[in-house]
Order: structure tokens, then sequence, then C-alpha cells
């Protein structure tokens, strides 16, 4: 069971005090993402939302005024996420807004993960290939719905982790494991690894 998740963030950098605004997930059992089981939540980010970061992600101040701060969403969504897999695409910039809320609250998420972007560089061709989302999703065939929303990217990326199972198999990748150690014998992987 697969927990694919996507946050959107007041900016790109975690430590430069950029913070959730919010954090969504769909469930994926075996190869079929479970539409009618998600998570969906805004985040109150306890300081202003750059007019910049609205412009992506359409959340306003006025839309998270009223919603609870990031521990206590990140403290639900574990509770959602319990005994699954993580999977997001490029997880780690998920994680990084993630881990610091759950830390907070006092919980620890769950320690599987699968990055989608990584696993997209275990199946391109080309070493040049784009891994954003929109490019797998269109190497894949796929149509993304809600684009930069937190629900949207996440059942997207639900969709590009079913759609990435047999082509993955077809390389002989059939367990977690063998899908984490070929993500992380990718080019992709040990340049964000170096960053």
């Amino acid at each position: 069971v697969f927990t694919v998740l996507d946050c959107e963030t007041t900016g790109l950098h975690v430590a430069a005090g950029d913070r959730l605004v919010a954090v969504a997930a769909v469930r994926v059992d075996g190869q079929v993402v479970r539409a009618d089981d998600t998570f969906d939540a805004l985040v109150n980010p306890g300081r202003s939302i750059p007019a910049a970061s609205t412009d992506i992600h359409g959340i306003t101040a006025e839309m998270v005024a009223g919603s609870p701060p990031a521990p206590e969403v990140v403290a639900r969504f574990a509770e959602f996420a319990h005994d699954s897999i993580l999977v997001g695409h490029h997880l780690g910039f998920d994680l990084g807004f993630l881990t610091p809320a759950a830390t907070r609250a006092g919980i620890e998420l769950e320690p599987l993960t699968l990055d989608t972007m990584l696993l997209s560089a275990v199946l391109a061709d080309d070493a040049n290939a784009r891994n954003g989302l929109d490019a797998v999703c269109e190497r894949l065939g796929l149509t993304v719905y809600g684009r930069h929303t937190a629900l949207g990217d996440a059942l997207a990326t639900a969709e590009v982790l079913v759609a990435m199972m047999p082509l993955l198999a077809d390389r002989g990748i059939y367990t977690l494991a063998q899908a984490r150690a070929a993500s992380a014998a990718t080019t992709l992987a040990k340049r964000i690894a170096a960053q």
C-alpha cells in the first residue's frame, strides 16, 4: 500500500523560512489509485504567502487564515499514511517541509519512501531526459488535472507510479528494495545528493 503525497508551500526553501500551505495524498493499493481515499488539507503557515507562490498554486492568505498549523495537519496526515510506503515526485522536497512539522508534533513519518522522479530517471533511455512531473506524465501519456494543487499533483503522481510499475517489472525491478536501489544509482539521485 502506498500513500502518494504532494505539498504546496510559501516558497522553495524551508531553511529560509518557507512553510507548508497545503498537504494532500491519495492511497494506492497494488496498482489501483484509490481516488476515493484521499487526504487534502490547507495549512496556516503563520506567515505571509508571497504573490509569486499564490500565482502558482492559487492559495491565498485568506484561504488559510482559519486553517490549523502544520504540526496539527501533519499529525493527521501521518495517521492517514500509517503503515504505507510514502511516495512523491521529488519527494525530498516534500519531506523537507513535512519532517520539521512532524518533529514539532512529536511524531515520525513512515520511514519507507519512493520517489517517482528518480524512478523516471531509471526508466528514461535518454540521460538528458526531463524528469519533472509534467514531462514524465507526457512520456507516459497521462493527463494531469488540477496541476499545482496538492491533491491534483498527488493524483497525477499516483497515476505515474501505477504506470511505471509494469515498466519497472520489464527491467527486473519488482520489489521496493530493488526500486530504491535503482533510484539511488541514477545520475539524478547522485546530483541531488551532491547539492
